[in-house]
């Protein structure tokens, strides 16, 4: 993945989060630690969205809709 990654960048593509920050999940959890994977439709792609956690901004970071979506089923859940 991380060879695929560098080759779409060298190649033009805009490449979300920015590099240091593409694996950040494993920082929180070890790889061996993860028993739940989450996939989305798609990963945030707008500057500044993407940081390495899905569903996830940083502090300041408008939050999208598919995260509001996500707090109001959690609201509605509880």
């Amino acid at each position: 993945l991380s060879a695929f990654l560098r080759q779409r960048k060298a190649a033009g593509a805009r490449v979300f989060p920015p590099g240091p920050q593409i694996f950040a999940a494993f920082d929180a959890t070890p790889f061996e630690q993860v028993k739940v994977v989450i996939l989305g439709q798609d990963p945030y792609h707008g500057e500044g969205q993407a940081h390495g956690l899905c569903f996830s901004v940083l502090p300041g970071v408008p939050v999208p809709p598919s995260l509001l979506n996500i707090y109001k089923e959690i609201q509605d859940d509880l």
